[in-house]
């Protein structure tokens, strides 16, 4: 099994983003959109965004994010509190995103799937 880092492995990843699918709080567009988006933020190659990474993503997408907002939305998504966020927890920014008021060209969030 491949490791990033922190030793957290990559299927334990997928089985996350797999129950996401399965509880219906995902779809498999999100998904794929997310999938696409978060490894080409992903500058660094180590399957990991951090705040800049994600903060340079969300500016591609159109959204305007203050730094105090990325980083309550960062901090509430790094579901492990390990300063980073892997795919699994990556779904969970792009589902804080869809439920908040953050300003975002409207073809972005149909690319990412959020309509």
């Amino acid at each position: 099994m491949a490791k990033n880092p922190e030793g957290l492995g990559t299927e334990d990843v997928e089985a996350r983003i797999q129950a996401k699918l399965s509880s219906g709080e995902v779809s498999e567009e999100v998904v794929q959109n997310a999938r696409l988006i978060f490894y080409l933020a992903d500058v660094s190659r180590d399957r990991r965004l951090g705040t800049f990474e994600v903060r340079n993503a969300l500016f591609q997408l159109g959204s305007s994010v203050t730094e105090e907002s990325l980083a309550e939305i960062f901090q509430a998504a790094d579901l492990d509190c390990d300063g980073v966020l892997d795919l699994s927890e990556f779904l969970e920014l792009v589902r804080i995103l869809k439920d908040s008021p953050l300003p975002t060209a409207p073809a972005k969030n149909s690319f990412i799937g959020l309509r």
